[in-house]
C-alpha cells in the first residue's frame, strides 16, 4: 500500500511567496513522492520564521491530519526548509510522537553511519550558530543605522507620520526618514492642546474625537479590520495617552525604547514587551509636530490627572497609588471580597498578580488593609509627632535639592556653551566653503560630523531638563500647612477623615515599597525611609 504524503514548503518572509521557492520546494516534493509512489494527499506553504516550532499552523495542520491517519509521511524538499540549528530535530521528534516521518526529496547526510550522524549533527550546530549571527548582524546593523541618524521603519507607523525611504539604482535603501502627515498632524497638536490647556483627561478626550468622527490611528493605516461595527470610529483612552507620551511628537524618535520578545505558540507568533523606555535607546532627531514646551507640560498634565481623575471605588483605600510591589516594582491596588456570613474584608493586591501586564505574572500575595493602613499610618504618625526632625528632615532634603538643581543647571549652561562653539564652527566651514577653501563633498561631510554633535546634545539636554522637576520639596505654603496639620495631629490620636489623610500623604510626597515573602514595607517621602512589618500592627491599629 503507498504512503499517503503532505508536502511542506516553508519561505522564512511574505516577500517570498510571490517568487519561485515555494513552487519550486513543492516541486522537488512532488517527483520525490512520483519515483516512490506516494499519494499526496496536501499540499502546504508557509511563511514564517525558521526559529518557530509551534507557532507553525501549516505544519500543525499536517500534524493534525498524521493524527487522523489522513497521512502517513510529511515530504519536505531539504532540511534547511524547516529550519536552521536544533529546529530541524524537534521538528522531527514532533512528527516521531504523532507517529510519522519527515523525508526529503533532495538527499541530506546518511543516519545510517555512525560519521552521517556526527555529520548531520555538526550541520544542525553549524545553521544554530548561523541563525544566531544573522540575528546579531541585522539588530546591530540597525543600531549602527540608528546611531547615524537614520529612522528604522516598521509596519506600525507612529500616527502623524509617515516613512519616507530613497533607494539607490540596484534597489537598495539609502535612507529613511519620517515626514509629517498634515491631516493627522492637526488631530495631535489638538490632542495635546485640550490635554495642557483645557486640562482634559485621556478618556474625555478619545470620547471627544469620537464624537467628531476623526477616524482613529488604526482606521488610517489601511490594516484596520472592522471587528464590530460600535468600535468603528471609537477612539481609546489608551491610544490618546500613548501619543501625549511619545517622545516622537516632540522630535526625538527612538530606535530600541522598548524590548519586544516574540514568543513561539500554537496559537501563533506573539509578541511581549519585556522592557519599556530603555536607557540605551538612540534618539534621532525627527520634525517635531509639537514644541518641547507643550510637550513637557503634558507630562505634567497626565501626573496631574492621574491624581485627579481616579476612578472612584465603592471601599475607601488611604494608600491608594502609593503602594508598589517590591517583587516586581507594580502598583498595588485596591480589592475587595465577602466572607460567607456577609462581611466584606478589603485588600491590596498587585496588578501582575491578578493576571499579569505584558504578559509577566508576580507571585506576590494580597495584604490586608487592616495590617498595610495602620504600619503605614504609624510611621506617618510618630514622624509627625517629632517636629524638629521632621522639619529639619525637609530642610536637609531642600538643601540637597537645590544643590542637585544648581549642579544640573551648571551642566545645562556647559552645554549651551558647547552649542554655541559648535554653531560658530558651522559657520566658519560655511565661509570656507562660500570662499572655495572647500570642496563640497568635505563641507557636507563636516557639516553633519558638527550638526551630529549639537542634535546629540539637544537630545542630552531634555534629557538633563525632565530631571530638574525630580528635586521638587515643599514650598512655604505647603511647610505652613504641613505644620498646622502636625499641630493638630499631635493633640488627639484619631485624626482628620481619609481624604484629609490622604492630602496629608500627598504632601509629605510618600511612596510604600510592600515585599509578601517577608510582610515588610518600606516607606520613603519627607519623613525619611523607614521600614516597619505589617504583623506586628497591634499598637498602630489601636492608633488608626
Amino acid at each position: 500500500m503507498s504512503k499517503l504524503a503532505g508536502l511542506y514548503a516553508r519561505v522564512s518572509g511574505d516577500g517570498q511567496l510571490n517568487g519561485s521557492s515555494p513552487e519550486s520546494q513543492l516541486m522537488h516534493c512532488r517527483e520525490y513522492c512520483v519515483a516512490r509512489g506516494y499519494k499526496i494527499v496536501s499540499e502546504q506553504i508557509e511563511s514564517i520564521s525558521g526559529t518557530f516550532i509551534f507557532a507553525r499552523s501549516k505544519f500543525n495542520s499536517l500534524l493534525k491530519m498524521a493524527e487522523d491517519e489522513q497521512i502517513s509521511v510529511i515530504v519536505v524538499d531539504i532540511p534547511d526548509r524547516l529550519g536552521r540549528g536544533d529546529v530541524i530535530a524537534q521538528l522531527e521528534l514532533l512528527a516521531r510522537l504523532y507517529g510519522i516521518s519527515i523525508e526529503y526529496a533532495t538527499p541530506g547526510r546518511d543516519t545510517s553511519t555512525i560519521e552521517g550522524i556526527a555529520l548531520k549533527a555538526t550541520d544542525q550546530l553549524v545553521s544554530g550558530i548561523e541563525r544566531m549571527n544573522i540575528r546579531r548582524r541585522t539588530m546591530g546593523g540597525r543600531r549602527a543605522l540608528a546611531q547615524g541618524g537614520r529612522v528604522i521603519a516598521s509596519r506600525y507607523r507612529p500616527y502623524g507620520y509617515d516613512f519616507v525611504s530613497e533607494y539607490d539604482e540596484r534597489g537598495r535603501k539609502k535612507s529613511c526618514k519620517l515626514e509629517i502627515v498634515e491631516s493627522e498632524a492637526r488631530v495631535v497638536r489638538q490632542i495635546f492642546e485640550w490635554c495642557v490647556e483645557e486640562c482634559l483627561s485621556c478618556y474625555a478626550i478619545a470620547k471627544r474625537l469620537t464624537a467628531r468622527g476623526v477616524p482613529k490611528p488604526s482606521e488610517t493605516r489601511g490594516n484596520y479590520i472592522v471587528r464590530s461595527a460600535t468600535q468603528k470610529g471609537k477612539w481609546n483612552r489608551t491610544t490618546i495617552y500613548q501619543i501625549l507620551s511619545n517622545r516622537t511628537y516632540m522630535g526625538e524618535w527612538q530606535h530600541g525604547k522598548r524590548l519586544i520578545e516574540r514568543m513561539d505558540t500554537p496559537d501563533g507568533v506573539r509578541s511581549k514587551l519585556t522592557q519599556s523606555r530603555r536607557a540605551d535607546a538612540i534618539t534621532v532627531p525627527v520634525p517635531p509636530i509639537v514644541s518641547a514646551d507643550l510637550w513637557d507640560a503634558a507630562q505634567g498634565q497626565l501626573i496631574e490627572n492621574r491624581k485627579k481623575f481616579l476612578k472612584p471605588t465603592k471601599y475607601p483605600y488611604l494608600l491608594r497609588g502609593r503602594v508598589r510591589c517590591a517583587l516586581c516594582g507594580a502598583h498595588y491596588v485596591g480589592e475587595s471580597s465577602k466572607s460567607r456570613n456577609g462581611k466584606t474584608y478589603t485588600h491590596y493586591l498587585c496588578k501582575r498578580a491578578q493576571g499579569g501586564l505584558n504578559g509577566n505574572q508576580c507571585d506576590a500575595k494580597q495584604i490586608s488593609t487592616r495590617y498595610l493602613e495602620p504600619a503605614v499610618w504609624g510611621c506617618v504618625r510618630e514622624a509627625l509627632l517629632d517636629e524638629k526632625r521632621l522639619f529639619a528632615g525637609i530642610a536637609e532634603m531642600r538643601e540637597q535639592g537645590q544643590r542637585a538643581r544648581r549642579m544640573i543647571e551648571g551642566t545645562l549652561a556647559a552645554l549651551v556653551a558647547q552649542d554655541e562653539k559648535d554653531k560658530q564652527k558651522l559657520a566658519r566651514l560655511l565661509d570656507l566653503y562660500s570662499g572655495g577653501d572647500l570642496d563640497k563633498e568635505t563641507y557636507l561631510a563636516k557639516r553633519a560630523e558638527v550638526q551630529g554633535k549639537i542634535d546629540k546634545r539637544a537630545a542630552e539636554r531634555a534629557d538633563i531638563e525632565s530631571r530638574l522637576g525630580q528635586y521638587r520639596v515643599l514650598d512655604p505654603t505647603q511647610e505652613a500647612e504641613l505644620r498646622a496639620m502636625r499641630a493638630e495631629l499631635a493633640k488627639r490620636l484619631e485624626w482628620g477623615t481619609i481624604e484629609e489623610r490622604q492630602r496629608l500623604l500627598e504632601m509629605l510626597q510618600l511612596e510604600c515599597f510592600y515585599d509578601s515573602r517577608t510582610k515588610e514595607v518600606t516607606v520613603t517621602g519627607l519623613i525619611g525611609k523607614r521600614t516597619v512589618a505589617t504583623t506586628s500592627h497591634a499598637e498602630t491599629a489601636r492608633n488608626f
